[in-house]
Order: C-alpha cells, then structure tokens, then sequence
C-alpha cells in the first residue's frame, strides 16, 4: 500500500495510450491499484471506486488515446466488447466474463467526452497510403491510382520483375 501511495498519491493526469489494445482485465487491474494508491489521500476505496468520479482513484484528468479500427488485445477482451452479444444458436459469445472484466468495459463505456480526431499528420499531403488505409477501414474496393501506387512498393528481383507471391 506504501508503495502504490508513492507511484499514485501525487498524480494528477493519466494518460492511457493505445487503449485499443489494453485488455480489460489490464484496464480494471489499473483501475484498482491506482485507487489503492490513492485511497487515503483521496477517500476512495473498494465499496466506491465503480462509482461515478471514483474511477482511477480520482485522477482529475484522464485521457485515452487509441483507435478501435485496429488491433484489439491480443487473446483477451476488449473494452468495447459486447459482454452479451449472443451466436445464431443464442449461446453468449463471452461465457461468463469475470466481475473485473464486467467492470471495466462498463467504466470504460461510461466515458463522458469523447473527441473523435479526423486528421493525420503521419503523411505528406496527397500521399497514396492516406486513402489506402481508409479504403481498408471502410472495406471499400482500391481505386486503380492508388493500388498502382501500392503495387509499385512491392518487391521485386534486380530485373524489376515481381515477386509472383503479391499476386
């Protein structure tokens, strides 16, 4: 508890990067350990820290940046999961998710600001991997300009001829 004081009792932003790819179960574990580091300081403890402005401890300000369109943890579940989603055979898709899995999807979703970035800065403007991507996002066909300029990034022998793989 001394230890978890230190780490946490003066923090007063957490900024949570790639939270896409952060388990539920990682997500709940962070949530538990930093109220345990600020519980005395910050009069929060097991019977309230699922309540609302008790998440985190009360860190003040909590960010989370990541982008759901792609990768999910690998072999866990996801924060956005859908703990009753059922198959064609009405059989729940997540058999028995645990408390701490519950509870962190349902904190994670009680999110009240939500600031959706549309930009990019990773590219040069009217680069082709810019409309590339977001053909892939939205499952929509290539344009032929923009797959001729992703087939000339494929590999090739010294005499400029394709690796037949790329086909």
């Amino acid at each position: 508890l001394n230890s978890l004081a230190r780490l946490w009792g003066n923090v007063r932003v957490l900024v949570i990067e790639e939270v896409s790819m952060t388990s539920a179960i990682l997500y709940n574990a962070l949530d538990f350990r930093s109220m345990y580091g600020r519980s005395v300081a910050h009069e929060v403890n097991e019977c309230n820290y699922a309540q609302a402005g008790c998440a985190f401890g009360r860190i003040p300000i909590v960010v989370h940046l990541g982008d759901f369109l792609q990768l999910k943890p690998t072999n866990a579940i996801s924060l956005i999961e859908d703990l009753q989603a059922k198959d064609e055979d009405g059989e729940y898709l997540i058999a028995n998710p645990s408390v701490e899995v519950q509870h962190a999807c349902r904190l994670f979703k009680s999110i009240p600001h939500v600031f959706e970035l549309r930009g990019t800065k990773r590219f040069v403007p009217g680069d082709p991997l810019i409309e590339f991507l977001s053909c892939m996002r939205a499952g929509t066909t290539f344009p032929g300009a923009v797959w001729t300029a992703f087939e000339r990034t494929f590999a090739s022998d010294n005499t400029g001829v394709l690796d037949p793989r790329h086909s």
